[in-house]
């Protein structure tokens, strides 16, 4: 058992209690002489006695203090300024530190408005129906034992909707209000409950979404409480995931509540029983991440994989608490830690701990490895996954390496729901690759209730060029074990969807395959002229070269093509060509070859882009925000006289403007070092890093092209950290886009709403419409729960065509509704938010 002793709560100035205590806690928190008084007459003692206690994992100094202040306090609380809480927060945390300074200190805030600086979703009391607010009034009065009113609760949530968020724990603002340089947080620590929507939900927002600069803990929280109409979710992500959602998301911890006499004094569904149930699951889902400090025990000790063939590795992982000595199989070892092993026939190991409180008592483990029959080896375990969509609507995204991690109880997802989905979600699939070419015997398919009715499997040898190997037809879920008629020679395999048997999207939670390795081996190819992503001029002449292999033979041929048209074909190396008159545009090349025993594979594809950027927009990357090993440098003959070194965890951020959404192209000029490349990502905005690689002749300046989606106005585009180091010089910018986000068809008028672009939306999203006559226009974004959020255009409109960019920083991860009318109609869309 594990306690975080908490010190005061705003119970300390509750009304109720008579002016004789509320008189006493409103001076100890104003006077600080009292407040000092109170430090060494009450608090150090009590700190000294507990120091070293293995039961005490922090000092809290509040339970939600915010509820007595000025700004957020409740009306059955008498209200004390904000400022003399953040001095008290600061004195009493100073002296903790200095008396204990092993132990960690935070302070209890009811919601993100006191706990970020970032600006979140508001909404007025006004817009909420009866039931709701009903609803929230009742939700209130139960956690706080008292009747609160409806007029208090519209009062305290047009007052949270109203004003702007606030961080009031930050570590200058805490010194600034007590003077103690010692007295600040070492976590931060935050409340949660559902009347707060999805704006300041923990469970719909990565931890870096709040721009905190500490370990964040949510120290509150129901396991479902029906303020969304469903007691067994948050908004849509179900009680058992939520453990899990925020460990994913970033979260340092995640605490359950109830009161201990539940349900007698409150309301709605029984929590503890549900956060036992997470507790469990994360255990069993991380058994590495999660320790049990219960005296002496074997937290986790198993094998990965259990199965393998003879001549195939394991590893083992073990994690132990309490003990003086851990050893396997008598030869001493770490407390935490792996080792990686290759029995060649079925072995178990055995780890044995020694108590360090009692040598006596000694506890001992066994992990058995399966050495198995080549066939019955799973060989897409652990493999590279990749699909075509992945579900994010519901809690944790369900990404394609669920489907092959060996874990019965995680599952890859397609995405599924109406403006997150694509065109047609039917035609989703999921692949693996098997790192070596097996000839593949048996693919077996454990799906989820959400199951393909009809899909068929590919193989292939590159994961460009598939063939397909069995058609299901009128599959009843389950377990689906298909057993080819002949092996296939296969690198890559593919479950391809075809119809899905349920509303919901495709979802597997194990995607297993059989056989032996081939004894054959597919030959490999690469291109490496041009670097990849070069600029060249349009109708300039380009070498192209390539480099073949064969592991168990030889190379017959390389053929060289360019946009899929053969370019030449060359029987010995070098491997090389002329492509004369390079097309306008984006080009891909691609070099296909061909083995001695007859196998093809092709490379993958390779971008050149012909443009002429003479007259592109310019920005010195030196002039970017940097982080990291990052250094500027003059250097002669540079575009600003000045370069950027960027070491291998150097970053740079570029903001770059644009007048119109759309896909632009970008370049970078850079240099690497001789023999090196250097891997990096890309991001825009909000968006998912992608990964970026720069190669070429070593000590020369070169331009890399990248085609980007960039919002019309300030996007910013940053580069992570990389493989190697990388200069950088300048970048451009296409005055236009290369591809247009929206269509612009004026010949005929048809009253129309588009789709949002980009969606997903990370930052900024436009949203395009046609009216096919001058109307009065309205323009509404609504969430999931039908309640507005804001108003885009409320104004008389011409007929055309129009374009809004819609800013949706400020709102949680989720599916939004955009309503367009007109004289002409209704029409409505969804977009989805992203973080």
């Amino acid at each position: 058992v594990g306690l975080q002793l908490c010190l005061w709560s705003f119970d300390m100035l509750r009304i109720s209690f008579g002016e004789t205590i509320t008189d006493r806690s409103y001076a100890l928190l104003t006077d600080p002489a009292l407040t000092q008084s109170y430090i060494d007459n009450a608090l150090i003692p009590m700190v000294e006695a507990l120091d070293g206690h293995p039961a005490l994992i922090g000092w809290e100094i509040f339970n939600e203090a915010e509820g007595m202040s000025d700004v957020f306090g409740w009306d059955f609380n008498r209200h004390v300024p904000i400022e003399d809480i953040q001095r008290f927060v600061n004195r009493t945390a100073g002296a903790i530190r200095r008396a204990d300074p092993d132990v960690p200190i935070t302070n209890g805030v009811w919601s993100f408005f006191a706990l970020t600086d970032r600006p979140t979703a508001r909404q007025s009391a006004a817009r909420l129906n009866p039931e709701r607010l009903e609803a929230i009034r009742r939700d209130l009065s139960v956690h706080y034992r008292t009747e609160v009113s409806l007029d208090e609760t519209r009062r305290v949530y047009d007052l949270l909707h109203s004003g702007g968020n606030q961080n009031y724990y930050r570590d200058d603002r805490l010194i600034a209000a007590g003077g103690d340089p010692d007295g600040t947080l070492d976590y931060y620590n935050v409340h949660y409950y559902e009347w707060g929507g999805t704006p300041i939900s923990p469970f719909h927002h990565d931890k870096q979404f709040w721009g905190l600069d500490k370990p964040l803990v949510v120290g509150e929280f129901y396991m479902g409480e029906g303020q969304d109409g469903n007691d067994n979710a948050v908004y849509g992500v179900p009680y058992e995931e939520l453990f899990t959602n925020l460990y994913e998301a970033g979260y340092a911890g995640g605490l359950g509540w109830q009161w201990y006499n539940f349900p007698v004094s409150a309301e709605g569904v029984v929590n503890w029983p549900r956060m036992l149930e997470n507790m469990a699951t994360m255990a069993e889902t991380y058994p590495a991440d999660v320790t049990l400090f219960l005296g002496l025990r074997i937290n986790a000790f198993r094998a990965f994989p259990e199965d393998i063939e003879a001549g195939q590795e394991s590893m083992l992982s073990w994690v132990v608490s309490g003990a003086s000595s851990v050893s396997i199989d008598g030869e001493p070892v770490d407390s935490l830690s792996s080792r990686v092993v290759a029995p060649n026939v079925t072995t178990t190991y055995t780890l044995e701990a020694i108590s360090r409180a009692d040598p006596s008592e000694v506890i001992v483990e066994n992990v058995t490895i399966n050495v198995l029959e080549p066939n019955q080896v799973n060989r897409a375990l652990a493999q590279a996954a990749t699909a075509s969509t992945i579900e994010t609507c519901c809690g944790v995204a369900r990404t394609p390496g669920r489907a092959v991690d060996g874990n019965p109880n995680t599952r890859w997802s397609s995405e599924w729901e109406d403006g997150l989905a694509d065109a047609n979600p039917d035609d989703e699939w999921l692949a693996v690759d098997l790192g070596l070419a097996f000839e593949v015997e048996r693919i077996v398919l454990d799906w989820e209730a959400a199951y393909g009715r009809d899909y068929d499997l590919w193989t292939s040898l590159d994961g460009r060029n598939w063939t397909t190997v069995h058609e299901e037809r009128g599959s009843d879920g389950g377990r689906d074990e298909i057993v080819l008629s002949e092996p296939v020679m296969a690198r890559y395999v593919r479950m391809q969807g075809v119809a899905r048997a349920t509303e919901f999207g495709y979802s597997l939670w194990e995607f297993e395959v059989y056989g032996l390795v081939s004894p054959l081996q597919p030959p490999a190819v690469q291109l490496t002229l041009p670097y990849e992503g070069a600029i060249v001029a349009p109708g300039a002449e380009v070498s192209i070269e390539a480099i073949a292999s064969d592991p168990d033979g030889s190379v017959t041929s390389v053929e060289l093509l360019a946009n899929d048209t053969p370019l030449s074909e060359k029987t010995m190396p070098p491997y090389a060509t002329t492509w004369d008159a390079v097309p306008a545009g984006t080009n891909q090349l691609t070099a296909r070859v061909t083995d001695n025993d007859g196998l093809i594979v092709d490379s993958a594809p390779y971008p050149v882009y012909a443009y002429d950027i003479a007259g592109y927009t310019r920005y010195e990357v030196e002039a970017g925000a940097t982080d990291g090993d990052a250094t500027a440098q003059v250097s002669p003959g540079s575009s600003g006289r000045f370069i950027l070194i960027l070491g291998p965890t150097g970053t740079v951020t570029l903001p770059v403007d644009v007048a119109t959404a759309g896909t632009y192209l970008v370049t970078l000029r850079y240099r690497v070092g001789v023999g090196e490349e250097s891997i990096r990502t890309v991001r825009v905005n909000d968006g998912p890093a992608m990964p970026l690689r720069f190669n070429g002749t070593g000590g020369v300046w070169l331009d890399r092209g990248m085609e980007l989606v960039l919002d019309a106005g300030t996007n910013f585009i940053a580069l992570g950290t990389g493989t190697a180091s990388l200069d950088l010089d300048v970048a451009t910018v296409s005055p236009q886009p290369v591809v247009v986000s929206t269509a612009d068809d004026t010949a005929s008028l048809a009253f129309s709403l588009g789709q949002s672009y980009p969606n997903p939306a990370r930052a900024t999203t436009t949203l395009a419409y046609t009216l096919d006559a001058a109307s009065p226009v309205r323009l509404d974004v609504f969430d999931v729960t039908g309640r507005l959020v804001t108003t885009l255009v409320d104004a008389e409109q011409a007929s055309g065509t129009h374009t809004v960019r819609f800013d949706t920083r400020g709102l949680a991860s989720g599916v939004y509704v955009y309503r367009l009318q007109a004289t002409s109609g209704v029409q409505t869309r969804r977009l989805l938010v992203v973080r």
